[in-house]
């Protein structure tokens, strides 16, 4: 896996994309929720939650409304696997197992990484997504211990998180 160390649980701090014609989107809203896990075993997982998204009314996974389905699609990511690290290009790719997105299952997702100042800022390839072809940011930073208080950082300003 390189020299480089990514093993541990990062907690999420952004996820932005822009796409080609400029357009900026945060999918997951402008405080995002999630965890990526990297193990010393070359295991992986990655939850990424837009917080806030409504209750199903009946309160049955299984019988979402269309809407409701649409919106618990839409602001939710995950997916585990295996993992590997080439250092030299700055590349992680993420082998997927198991995901929300069949899609992806059997692929292999690659992320430019960089490792600056505490952080870990992932970008994905280009993506083609309603027709614009997007490239997303996401940051990462430790999470440290259960119960610690954790600063986190959203556009320059730092605050504890609750």
């Amino acid at each position: 896996m390189g020299s480089v160390s990514v093993v541990g649980t990062w907690r999420l701090v952004s996820s932005e994309g822009r796409s080609s014609a400029g357009d900026v989107s945060r999918q997951y809203g402008d405080a995002p929720v999630g965890f990526l896990i990297y193990g010393a075993d070359g295991y992986m997982s990655a939850t990424i939650m837009r917080p806030g998204r409504p209750h199903f009314s009946s309160g049955d996974r299984l019988r979402g409304t269309p809407d409701e389905l649409r919106l618990a699609s839409e602001g939710f990511l995950a997916y585990c696997g295996t993992y590997e690290i080439d250092e030299p290009r700055g590349i992680i790719v993420h082998h997927v197992t198991a995901a929300d997105f069949p899609n992806i299952v059997g692929t292999d997702l690659i992320r430019r990484f960089t490792l600056e100042n505490g952080t870990l800022a992932l970008e994905t390839q280009p993506v083609v997504r309603a027709g614009k072809t997007w490239v997303s940011r996401i940051v990462w930073a430790p999470a440290g211990p259960v119960g610690a208080p954790r600063q986190t950082s959203h556009a320059g300003a730092s605050h504890e998180s609750r």
